[in-house]
């Protein structure tokens, strides 16, 4: 069972800060008439003061062009922001993977169902310490960007997965099974979000949204 978010997020803090290179990703399923370009995962230094939250995001466009976005910004609003685009787009009511690949502070790649790749070199060196799944969250606690959507098996690790790596995912392979040891977090969203979790201390719905959190069917995932 995956979780069904709604103008909802959670915000888990990291057991460790995040910086290049790694990797994060998860399963994604936007209905019609959603949203355009709101967060299914994102990555943010919280403590970077009053001029907002250095992020990185993948955000799928759930416009007419339906791309995945990897984003990266480093104030509380889209300004400024660069975007890595999949090279092809994803159908609207289905699952599909997402994966961010951040091999360095100048490169990146995103993948949309284990390929159609996308890469930028834009230079950005932060570190991460906090995850907010299924919406933006800005330094000030407010979550930004946040709609209806489907998000299961979230994971993110400390290295660069390979392309076959990523594959693997996408074809339904457990992240508990990819580059253990470079595991930092896993959260299924199973049921509730502690089950079977790996890292990380959560609270939902944090930044005070009114939206909902609803349990839904998972994806198919070989553990």
């Amino acid at each position: 069972m995956a979780n069904r978010f709604f103008n909802h997020g959670m915000r888990i803090t990291l057991p460790s800060n995040v910086e290049p290179p790694f990797t994060f990703a998860a399963f994604f399923n936007c209905p019609t008439g959603a949203s355009s370009n709101r967060a299914i995962i994102s990555l943010q230094q919280i403590a970077v003061g009053s001029r907002g939250t250095i992020r990185t995001s993948l955000q799928p466009d759930c416009g007419p062009s339906n791309p995945l976005r990897l984003t990266i910004s480093d104030n509380n609003g889209d300004s400024g922001s660069i975007a890595t685009v999949s090279s092809t787009q994803f159908n609207l009511g289905q699952w599909h993977h997402a994966c961010g690949v951040i091999s360095s502070g100048s490169s990146r790649t995103v993948y949309l169902d284990g390929g159609n790749t996308g890469t930028t070199t834009h230079t950005n060196n932060a570190y991460y310490d906090t995850v907010t799944v299924g919406a933006l969250q800005q330094v000030s606690g407010t979550q930004v960007l946040a709609a209806e959507k489907q998000i299961a098996e979230l994971a993110v690790w400390t290295k660069v997965l390979s392309s076959a790596e990523v594959v693997a995912l996408s074809k339904g392979i457990s992240p508990n099974l990819i580059a253990r040891s470079d595991l930092l977090l896993y959260y299924p969203l199973i049921r509730n979000f502690a089950e079977l979790c790996l890292g990380g201390t959560y609270t939902v719905n944090n930044g005070g949204g009114t939206g909902s959190l609803t349990v839904e069917n998972h994806p198919r995932v070989y553990r």
